[in-house]
């Protein structure tokens, strides 16, 4: 047998013994995990009513998902997830008997569902479709689908999927065709040309051209914000005038202006919402439009002639619904900063109040306003008529108002575009911050010893509580670890109604129970409890937004002090940009309650400048509170508090921020020093220019603050020690370009520069390699993956670096006396899979061994050793070497079904993964994040300070009993014995 062959048996023995200790058995899952899968926020909404299946709502969301959810619990009934960015972007969607049709990126998937089941029925493209220009579809009657797609209206035939025939739009290169319609047997394609014209083609259902047409338009632009009333006449809003200006498609030749007297048009506001089919086809067209906040208009068109209906203020949000022969208006708004959505019906032409729909629901103030309504009317037992309500928030929630007056379901689609996540420690029971107060106090021996015994005799009598609570409820868990949406709303009203269990939020034996405080894209915080996925509590800020960064946006959370400082109550601070103002603003709040903090005002604190970085100072003052550092775009810096400024520049002269500057490609690290009005400004100490015309920075990454490092390096084969380069202050940062020869050859860099002095530490380039990449920085080394466009598959490439066998100062690192250039070793692996997201482990100690986490796009989250990623596997592998640990060298890493921590529980979508610690060194904290949440714990050494849940209590305490036995009765038989031999 050779060394190859052996090394192989070797490492394929390795992972067989690992598989047989990683296994999970049924009755497990879900016991200390837990799922929860969204939709996103909802763009399209459909209803279809009755059938076998129940009332069911299908979705397209901004999430690239197409959605059925039932209608009377809120659960999702099937779901299809699209594919990522522009290339599966949603821009129509019709419902149509039982099939649902979708087309995404300007017509490159167009796609026909079957309603119930949610299979696909039939797929097809139109080709030359652009995905910058929105497609958008028509139905007509059961059984053509026409989709206008850039240049072409193509028709289907709803059924088979067939193409019926296609048609080219004339003067496509000029014009902008965007809108499609039905007006009885013809067809209307409208398109813009900028500054110019109204292009109209209108065709027959058998395809063929009926006639073509020009309108002169020379206020209009090709973004214009147009929309088309019941088929018959087009509505646009002129930009600089604000006047609405209207069009007959059968034979109009002129635009007709309708001046809104004693209303302010904005048009940055201006919207047309989805109220399209008002009226039979004897009654006025009408139309809403959204002229400014909360502020709208109805538009009547009759006999070519358009006059406003009705003008609504302070309306959130309005719908037209059908009830028989008449249509009536639905308008909601709510009450003062309360839990009140009032809600009014009324006819939509006469105005006359409709009582049975006029209603007082509650809605929660923290989903926002309604941005949307989606009303049904049903016959109740006493023949009048129910009216159901559902509801997009502003948080992007969808909540189902029923006509009791509360919310039959409630699903937050903001959980579905989390930007920053942190896991905070419950505080301890009030029982043992007793006890902790009696460290430092100066009471005497006999008071100390009566607080002692009455805090230890309240322990006893909790416990007592707590046993006789488990005895009579026992554990459970969710079946497979999917939390359903009735499950989790069902225990949030009991939450809401008689408040969570004092005892429950209070800190376990290993703290492994955290709260974890999630930010979404919508300004909206969660608490989420970590044993079950519910929220704890929820807090939306409505002017929050969000801060662009490089490739995403993002929304800064800090953790300011911890429970661990109590009577201190713990605080958190998000900071982003305010959405009209667009300056930044700060909000800070208890982590366990979500109540705002008191030293912060509710409103949230707004800043008059612009932030270029902001920092968490590792220092505490007085009150244990970590200080905020704030830089604007003059190089200044701001403290918050700002009572702790003395604290700053106390540390001054040890504090260095850097700034990217994503335009010029320009890297600039500062240090912090007192001007001559000692106020603390921004000093550049240098720049790394990474040459913008060749290639852009895509990512920074930095190590985290929390993680901590066990072993200041490795035990080699000869016994020797080989130091790690543990430079806390090293930046990754990675750039992407094309080669300017090869336009099709994409390369990127990797640069590992010294945060403090700006020195290049290490800098490579992989050729022939693109995105999308993700890059993990922890301890010494650094882990990212790549497309080889060479040979055409995923690699993961590993870089590590050593000091050396000598260290160069055991006590502390310092920036400015950096060792010599570090030992770099770097291997490259074949990774079988494409990332999503990529993060490793974090313990309490770091003693415990680290574990690799890897999001896959199939829906898997893989965890593999870092052993595997090792770059010091040798090919043949000595014995020294084995001593060692090591194993063979092999190109292709593992991915064994076994090493899925989600096990079947499928994630799609997956941006990011967060790793905690726990109070057991042995225990990570994993939450997984995107369009699902996915939760749990991992043991990358394996439980190994906690002794097994099949630990045989019984019988060790029966064989320690009998030896103690044993050991008396021997002791006394010895003792007679000696008695006995004395006498004699």
């Amino acid at each position: 047998m050779n060394t190859l062959d052996f090394s192989i048996i070797f490492q394929f023995a390795i992972l067989l013994f690992d598989r047989n200790i990683q296994c999970l058995y049924e009755d497990q899952a879900g016991t200390f995990d837990w799922r929860q899968q969204y939709v996103g926020r909802a763009q399209f909404v459909e209803y279809i009513q009755g059938g076998q299946s129940g009332t069911r709502i299908i979705v397209g969301t901004e999430q690239n998902v197409v959605a059925a959810i039932n209608g009377k619990n809120g659960q999702i009934g099937w779901r299809q997830v699209l594919e990522k960015g522009p290339s599966g972007h949603i821009n129509d969607l019709k419902v149509s008997g039982n099939y649902v049709v979708t087309v995404s990126a300007g017509g490159e998937h167009i796609r026909c569902f079957n309603a119930i089941s949610g299979s696909l029925h039939w797929e097809s493209s139109i080709p030359g479709a652009l995905p910058s220009h929105p497609a958008t579809i028509q139905i007509h009657g059961s059984d053509l689908v026409a989709v206008l797609s850039y240049d072409r209206i193509v028709a289907y035939n709803i059924e088979a999927g067939n193409e019926l025939w296609s048609l080219a739009l004339t003067d496509s290169t000029k014009v902008k065709y965007s809108y499609l319609a039905f007006s009885e047997e013809v067809l209307y394609a409208v398109g813009i040309s900028d500054r110019s014209h109204v292009s109209l083609n209108s065709v027959r259902l058998d395809g063929t051209e009926k006639t073509s047409r020009s309108v002169a338009a020379v206020w209009i632009a090709s973004d214009n914000k147009c929309s088309i009333l019941k088929g018959s006449h087009l509505i646009c809003v002129d930009k600089n005038s604000g006047i609405l200006q209207i069009l007959s498609l059968a034979n109009g030749v002129n635009f007709a202006p309708l001046v809104l007297q004693d209303v302010k048009v904005d048009y940055n506001k201006v919207s047309f919402p989805n109220l399209q089919l008002l009226g039979d086809p004897h009654s006025p067209a009408v139309i809403a439009v959204e002229v400014g906040d909360q502020e709208y208009v109805l538009v009547a068109v009759e006999n070519g002639m358009a006059r406003v209906v009705k003008h609504l203020p302070k309306v959130a949000a309005l719908q037209v619904m059908g009830m028989g022969e008449q249509w009536l208006l639905l308008t909601a708004r709510r009450s003062d900063n309360t839990d009140v959505l009032n809600v009014f019906g009324s006819d939509l032409l006469t105005g006359s109040p409709v009582h049975e729909l006029s209603h007082s629901l509650k809605y929660p103030i923290h989903h926002g306003n309604p941005q949307r309504l989606y009303g049904t009317l049903s016959k109740l037992r006493d023949g009048s008529s129910g009216l159901s309500l559902l509801t997009c928030g502003e948080d992007h929630s969808l909540v189902l108002l029923t006509h009791s007056g509360k919310a039959l379901w409630t699903r937050e689609e903001a959980l579905a575009s989390i930007l920053s996540v942190e896991m905070v420690d419950l505080p301890v029971s009030q029982i043992m911050a007793k006890m902790e107060d009696e460290f430092g106090t100066n009471d005497n021996i006999l008071q100390m010893f009566l607080k002692r015994f009455s805090t230890q005799l309240s322990q006893l009598w909790t416990f007592a509580l707590q046993l006789k609570h488990r005895l009579r409820i026992p554990r459970q868990h969710h079946a497979g670890g999917s939390i359903s949406e009735t499950e989790r709303m069902s225990e949030e009203d009991s939450d809401d109604d008689e408040g969570l269990d004092e005892t429950y939020l209070t800190r376990d034996e290993f703290n492994l129970h955290k709260i974890i405080v999630v930010v979404t894209g919508p300004g909206k915080v969660f608490g989420l409890d970590s044993n079950t996925g519910v929220s704890i509590w929820k807090t939306f800020y409505p002017s929050l937004g969000t801060f662009h960064r490089i490739d995403r946006d993002v929304l800064l959370l800090f953790v300011q002090r911890t429970t661990a400082h109590f009577p201190h109550q713990p605080v958190c601070t998000v900071l982003g940009k305010d959405k009209v103002s667009g300056l930044p603003i700060m909000f800070s709040f208890h982590p366990i309650t979500g109540l705002p903090s008191e030293s912060a005002p509710s409103e949230g604190r707004r800043l008059n400048y612009k932030i270029v970085n902001a920092v968490m100072l590792t220092q505490m003052d007085e009150h244990f509170l970590h200080p905020i550092v704030v830089m604007d775009s003059e190089k200044k810096f701001h403290v918050y508090p700002q009572s702790d400024v003395d604290l700053v520049k106390q540390f001054s002269a040890s504090l260095f921020v850097f700034t990217t500057d994503i335009e010029t490609g320009i890297i600039t690290g500062y240090g912090v020093e007192l001007d001559k009005k000692q106020q603390l400004i921004g000093n550049p100490l240098w720049t790394v220019d990474t040459n913008r015309n060749l290639q852009a920075i895509t990512k920074v990454v930095t190590k985290r603050a929390l993680e901590h490092v066990h072993s200041q390096g490795i035990v080699l084969e000869d016994r020797s020690v080989q130091y790690k380069y543990l430079n806390p202050n090293l930046i990754a940062v990675l750039t992407e370009g094309e080669e300017a020869q090869q336009k099709a050859s994409a390369f990127f860099s990797v640069y590992l520069i010294d945060g403090v002095t700006g020195n290049l530490v290490f800098h490579c380039t992989h050729k022939k390699s693109k995105g999308p990449i993700q890059l993990m920085h922890s301890e010494n080394w650094i882990v990212y993956n790549y497309w080889n466009q060479k040979q055409r598959r995923m690699e993961l490439a590993v870089l590590e670096l050593y000091e050396g066998t000598r260290q160069s100062n055991a006590t502390a690192f310092t920036s400015f006396h950096p060792p010599p250039p570090p030992i770099v070793m770097r291997q490259a692996y074949i990774f079988p899979g494409h990332i999503s997201a990529l993060a490793t482990t974090i313990t309490e100690k770091g003693i415990t061994s680290k574990q690799l986490l890897f999001a896959l796009e199939t829906g898997g989250v893989l965890g593999l050793p870092k052993l595997l990623i090792d770059p010091r596997r040798p090919e043949v592998l000595s014995q020294e070497a084995r001593e060692e640990g090591l194993v063979p060298y092999l190109p292709e890493l593992p991915r064994p079904a076994d090493h899925i921590i989600n096990y079947h529980q499928s994630v799609f979508n997956i941006h990011g993964i967060h790793t905690a610690p726990a109070g057991l060194e042995s225990t990570s904290l994993v939450l997984c994040y995107g369009l699902d949440l996915f939760y749990t714990r991992v043991m990358p050494s394996k439980m190994f300070d906690v002794l097994k849940e099949d630990f045989d209590y019984f019988f060790i305490s029966s064989v320690l009993i009998g030896m103690i036995v044993v050991s008396v009765i021997t002791q006394r038989l010895a003792v007679r014995k000696a008695l006995n031999r004395a006498w004699k």
